[in-house]
């Protein structure tokens, strides 16, 4: 793309019309690097209603890292919509300066900025966020916590393994399936603490779903050792399942049902 279409791009992007700056936009990004100079037009327009303030988002995180300190300003200056769309692009981006700015979003007042921030922790997935996540693991903020445990399995980090264990008793049903596969995530990190916590009296609730845990955790770990042709080089470990852990996983009663849950599809890729 020659600079003077370019340059006529960045005018486009102050049009009036959402759908020129859309298209201006999606220009923009299907350029072969993004300009540096569209910046300032595309922030912007994340501050507006429509389709117009996707594709800016979309622009920004193909720029990248030249667009990360003025989105970094826009998650700050910006309105709802500049702030949840600022905080995607940096997600997608996944640049580590943006790691303290977006745990500031997690109080934000508006859901959807939580949200965004939330995830595009899990996608940079530093371990800084580890502590204010779990946080708002424990927290009140009933609809935002299954994307925290979603986002603590995407960091995969070990420290979150207990918390995540905790929200396997939490009173919503989604809070529950994302904990489950968030352990699931983690892996082999997960599988002594499991088994810890599913010998402690206030925990008999949860051994069926620790049994099923621990044998998906099995699972995939031998598929990994079939994929990379590692079984025999000890890269890959599968955790034992005790024998009465098997056993609970084909026990139907209350105390070891999942709980609103029957069998358990697998959900990997």
């Amino acid at each position: 793309m020659i600079m003077d279409d370019v340059e006529e791009l960045i005018e486009q992007l102050k049009d009036k019309d959402w759908r020129v700056r859309s298209n201006a936009a999606d220009e923009l990004r299907h350029s072969n690097k993004g300009d540096a100079r569209a910046v300032g037009p595309l922030i912007a327009e994340l501050n507006n209603d429509g389709n117009g303030c996707v594709s800016a988002r979309k622009a920004l995180a193909k720029i990248g890292e030249p667009a990360v300190l003025p989105l970094i300003g826009a998650l700050k200056e910006g309105n709802e919509n500049a702030r949840k769309w600022a905080a995607w692009a940096l997600g997608e981006i996944r640049d580590k300066r943006a790691v303290k700015p977006l745990i500031g979003l997690l109080n934000d007042p508006y859901y959807d900025v939580r949200w965004h921030a939330t995830v595009a922790l899990g996608l940079i997935g530093d371990v800084t966020a580890l502590e204010p996540l779990i946080e708002k693991l424990k927290g009140k903020d009933a609809v935002l916590r299954p994307t925290v445990a979603e986002a603590l399995g995407n960091i995969g980090d070990a420290k979150a393994v207990v918390p995540l264990i905790g929200a396997l008793k939490d009173t919503s049903v989604d809070v529950r399936d994302i904990a489950f596969d968030a352990l699931v995530e983690i892996g082999e990190p997960a599988a002594v603490p499991l088994v810890e916590a599913s010998r402690k009296p206030e925990n008999a609730c949860l051994r069926g779903t620790i049994a099923e845990i621990l044998e998906e955790i099995n699972t995939w770990a031998k598929e990994e050792q079939h994929d990379f042709g590692c079984r025999e080089t000890g890269l890959f470990r599968t955790p034992k399942i005790p024998d009465d852990f098997k056993k609970a996983m084909l026990d139907k009663t209350p105390e070891n049902a999942r709980k609103g849950e029957g069998t358990r599809v697998k959900t990997r890729a």
